[in-house]
Order: structure tokens, then sequence, then C-alpha cells
């Protein structure tokens, strides 16, 4: 089957959807032959077409606004002209719009994806969110099969589409084979002098409100721990708000930042080198950070929003309430006082290993796309 990949940016992935495509890619059939329309402004390097990947690489504009419906109107335009695709997987709701483009190409049918609700970012504005929204419905309506990684997704669907979702969550990584050296940090914060195993870590992709860095350094300011505090993330994407965090922290000499997107090596081998990490997010529809974080074995301490819930189980130790900073401080002196810690967390990775494996959610994405081709084969007869 040929099968085009539209809504995504980057490949390999740098954050979010994108990783979650790059691990579909990696585990399902290599028979499908994918073709993945990407962002020459966010690709670093663009990749030669190999095996059974083909890359189109298409420009688009710096622009917070502006930047993604520029880049998805050229795939669209692509997809209509040159594209002779068997199915077209769509991911991510903002592409909405241009589905309704891609639905009238009958001779492709189309899987669409949910990865959130990015109307309840506050990044955006009242005109940007009323897109957002506007998009979602023309993702509901124009799609032949709709999937979701997040399950509330399944009970917020208004009972007037009539339109079946199916839950397919996202997988864990088996980083198990990973080389990480104890005695060696990364050399992107190597100017931090930090040693490992004795700093506590918060990451995102782009930084917003919702990632809740504020509550982390709300309670930091609150609690006597001698552990620096490492923030990694894009500081360019809700500049008001980026500002906030840096003002809140330009006086306290054990936070430190690095304000820029890492690869995901990079990344990773900063996690497995903290003492624990943090993750109090508002809003999520069922992120990938967490689960790499717990699939490196890292101690972790969790927001208790459903998504979160989703992954860690109700019961899960380090759950602390969302929003809720005096919670969050609690959850930190118990961990640090943990003789259990590591114990806690190798059964955590191995409860979460086993709901989630890449290869079983691939099959499942796998066997819709063996339908929607199979029910094609018959309107061509």
């Amino acid at each position: 089957m040929k099968i085009a990949i539209l809504g995504i940016k980057t490949y390999p992935a740098i954050a979010g959807a994108d990783r979650v495509v790059e691990k579909l890619i990696e585990n399902l059939e290599n028979s499908n032959e994918f073709y993945l329309y990407l962002s020459s402004v966010d690709n670093k390097k663009r990749l030669s077409n190999k095996d059974n990947l083909h890359f189109i690489y298409l420009p688009t504009i710096p622009s917070k606004y502006l930047k993604a419906f520029v880049f998805f109107s050229l795939s669209t335009i692509h997809f209509l002209f040159k594209g002779k695709y068997d199915i077209a997987h769509i991911h991510n709701s903002d592409f909405g719009i241009f589905n309704f483009f891609i639905w009238l190409k009958r001779k492709t049918k189309i899987i669409a994806t949910f990865h959130g609700n990015p109307y309840l970012r506050d990044k955006w504005g009242i005109i940007a969110k009323t897109y957002l929204k506007i998009s979602e419905k023309f993702f509901i309506i124009f799609s032949d099969i709709l999937t979701t990684v997040s399950e509330s997704k399944i009970d917020e669907m208004p009972s007037s589409y009539k339109r079946k979702i199916i839950y397919i969550p996202n997988g864990i990584d088996n980083l198990e084979d990973f080389k990480f050296n104890d005695n060696c940090l990364d050399d992107n914060i190597t100017e931090f002098n930090l040693e490992p195993f004795k700093y506590i870590v918060f990451a995102c992709g782009r930084l917003d409100p919702t990632k809740g860095l504020h509550i982390i350094l709300d309670a930091y300011s609150r609690i006597g721990v001698d552990l620096p505090l490492l923030i990694i993330g894009d500081f360019n994407h809700h500049k008001k708000y980026s500002k906030s965090i840096l003002d809140k922290i330009k006086n306290d000499n054990r936070i430190f930042v690095y304000n820029k997107l890492l690869p995901k090596e990079s990344l990773f081998k900063i996690i497995k080198h903290s003492k624990f990490f943090i993750f109090p997010s508002l809003i999520e529809a069922m992120s990938m950070m967490l689960l790499e974080v717990i699939s490196l074995k890292v101690p972790v301490i969790c927001s208790d929003i459903k998504e979160n819930i989703s992954i860690v189980g109700p019961n899960y130790k380090y759950l602390f309430k969302s929003n809720n900073v005096q919670s969050l401080i609690e959850k930190i002196n118990e961990l640090l006082s943990d003789p259990d810690i590591d114990t806690i967390t190798s059964s955590l990775y191995e409860n979460v290993k086993e709901k989630f494996d890449w290869k079983k959610i691939a099959f499942q994405y796998q066997n819709l796309y063996l339908k929607l081709n199979h029910s094609m084969d018959n309107i061509e007869k």
C-alpha cells in the first residue's frame, strides 16, 4: 500500500505527534510505502529516499500563526496534483480544514488521528482558537476512519456527528539498549556543571502555560532542596509566558535553562542522568514525553490529569493534584526520602511496557489500513 503521511513536520521527529509517526513507521509492515510530507524549514537535514520511505519537503514561512497553514496548504496542493496513494494518514486536527480537499480525491481513503485539542492551548488567541475548532469539525466529517491517542476524546465527541472514534494509545520505547555512561553528561549542558543523578529535570517541546512549568517554580521556591533544577524546551512559542518564567528564576542560582529543542538522543541522556523528572502538564492528549521518561526508568512525579492516569494508573504513588503547588511539594519531599523509589520506578516501567507496546499498536493501524484498502478495492470493482 502507498500511504501518505500528512499533518506532521519533522522526521526524524523532534517532539509530539511527529515522534508517534516515527515509532509507528518503525513498527509497521515493510510492505507499505510511506510518503512523508515534511517542512523544509523544520528539518535541518533533508533525507534521501530509502527502502520504503519517501520524503517530500515543502517550504513555509517563519510565522507562529501562518507557518503551519502555509505548509499544510502546499502539502495539500502537492497531494492533489502529484500524489497517487491508496491511503492518507492525517495526524493532528489542525490539518482538518484541508481534509476536505484530500477527501475530494476519492481514490484515496483517509484515516485521521487526534493528538489532542490544540484550541485548549493558552498560546493561541481567540481567532486562532476559532479556526482550530472549525478545523476539528472538518477533521471529523471528512475522514473515513477516526482514531485518537487520548481515551477522553471519545467522551468529548458530540453525538450529533454520529461518528465512531477508535482509541489507539501511544507506545513506550524500549530504551534498554541505549548506551549511557554514568559518569558523563551530554555536551549541551556541560556549561551548567551539573553532577550525574544530582539534578531535577523538566522538559517539553514548545513551552506554554499548559505545560505547568510555573507550578514547578512555585513549589521549588518554597522548598529547601539543594538539587539544581534543569529546564529544557523551546521558549520562542509563547514569548509572554516565557518571559514571565525567565523573570521568575533570574535570581535563583539553583535553576538552569536550556531553551532549545534537543535531539532525542541528547534529551534521553540528560533525563537518564537526572535524580527525577517532574511532569506537571495541565493539558495533554497522551504524552510521549511521559512515556519516554518511564521507558528510561527514571523516577517521575506527574499531575493527576486523566491522560497521565491512563499511563501510570490511578494508584501510582507519585501523582500530584493538578495545578496544586502544595501537593507537588509534598510529593517532591516524599520521593527524596523514599527508600523504595527504584522498585516503584521499575514496576511502573514493566506495567507500562505491557500496556503500551508499539508492535501491538502498529498492528492495530495496519489492520485499519488493510480495511480501508479493501473497501477501496470493492468500490473500484
